[in-house]
């Protein structure tokens, strides 16, 4: 948790100007699985003035398949129903939820001819692991790597309303798997529809792994070729008060080489301690935050991508990546080292950035 969140309790004022760092997000880390899901599905809808009812993927065995939808709060720790499923495109009958039903007279349900194709198949099982769509426009071809799947069977839902009965039609689909360069598949994959040409990719919702250290990440994803690094922010305590400067022109070279430059720098379990913070940093340690962009998956800023990193003048990185966050221990050299590049930068003070 960064010190601006455990800060929100001196009022809403403050929590506008905290609002704006364009990085602390670890918020969502304590979400529920499937609110990760939500968010960036959230902001798609309300961009479109809709509400998208949608339910808990069923499993199947022995295919890979995706399902529309993600729970309703009050289902999330239901258990799911493993009943035969009813052939391609055949109506079946529901008695909604008291939730749902509250959502009938004021959804707008998006026609299933105007949704687009990865929202139509949102949920994907693949290798014992499941995967969702974001919601995000089609990746380049050129980002496309090798094949993992020819053939898998993608299921989804349309759900309309009428009267007080909820009605669900399964669709059918066959698409193609593949790798997405740069990246391991544990983390993403790429999805190819039988009718588009576009290629989409899907998150490892699944993946809670503890890295054993830093070189296990670094084996996930290459930083250099994947990620953009455009701001840093210092933040450090000057007598009774918190300063913030803002540093732009990062160099992706000098960031990978000082903060990711070790991979043996050993994983660590957070531990929340009960007034909010964590045992690795207070209130009045100094810290420089870096937001990661990743643009070749329209991930063009940190907000919706949940990504960047945080190091402490103690030497222990907080790492958010696409929503998953990670502490590590680099060392206070790593720190200090990094702190004499940043601040030797052409810096910007953002004095109304902290409460007086």
């Amino acid at each position: 948790m960064s010190f601006e969140s455990k800060m929100k309790n001196r009022g809403n004022k403050n929590l506008n100007k905290f609002a704006k760092n364009p990085y602390h997000v670890s918020w969502i880390k304590r979400l529920p699985l499937w609110s990760k899901i939500a968010v960036p599905a959230t902001l798609v809808a309300a961009c479109s003035s809709l509400v998208v009812v949608i339910a808990l993927p069923k499993t199947r065995s022995n295919k890979s398949v995706i399902q529309d939808s993600v729970p309703l709060a009050s289902n999330i720790n239901s258990t799911p129903d493993t009943k035969e499923e009813p052939a391609a495109d055949s109506p079946k009958q529901a008695q909604p939820s008291s939730q749902a039903s509250s959502l009938v007279d004021t959804a707008v349900v998006v026609p299933w001819e105007n949704r687009a194709i990865n929202d139509k198949y949102r949920l994907l099982s693949y290798n014992n692991a499941n995967y969702a769509s974001y919601l995000y426009p089609a990746i380049e071809q050129e980002y496309i790597g090798e094949l993992l799947e020819d053939s898998i069977v993608m299921k989804g839902e349309e759900v309309t309303y009428e009267n007080d009965d909820t009605v669900v039609v399964s669709h059918e689909t066959t698409a193609s798997l593949y790798k997405i360069n740069h990246f391991s598949q544990d983390l993403i994959v790429a999805v190819k529809f039988q009718e588009d040409d576009g290629y989409y990719w899907y998150k490892n919702v699944s993946n809670q792994e503890q890295y054993q250290n830093l070189g296990v990440f670094l084996n996930k994803v290459d930083l250099s070729e994947a990620a953009t690094f455009m701001d840093g922010f210092y933040d450090y305590v000057d007598g009774n008060k918190r300063v913030r400067y803002q540093y732009q022109g990062l160099s992706k070279e000098q960031v990978i080489n000082t903060v990711f430059v070790n991979p043996n720098a050993p994983f660590l379990k957070e531990v929340e301690l009960p007034n909010g913070e964590t045992k690795y940093y207070s209130q009045y340690s100094n810290y420089i935050s870096v937001p990661i962009y990743i643009p070749m998956l329209h991930l063009e800023t940190s907000s919706n991508g949940a990504s960047g990193f945080s190091i402490y003048d103690n030497g222990f990185m907080e790492l958010t990546f696409m929503n998953k966050k990670d502490w590590f221990y680099l060392g206070e050299d790593s720190y200090q080292t990094f702190k004499d590049y940043l601040t030797n930068l052409t810096g910007e003070l953002l004095p109304n950035y902290y409460p007086n």
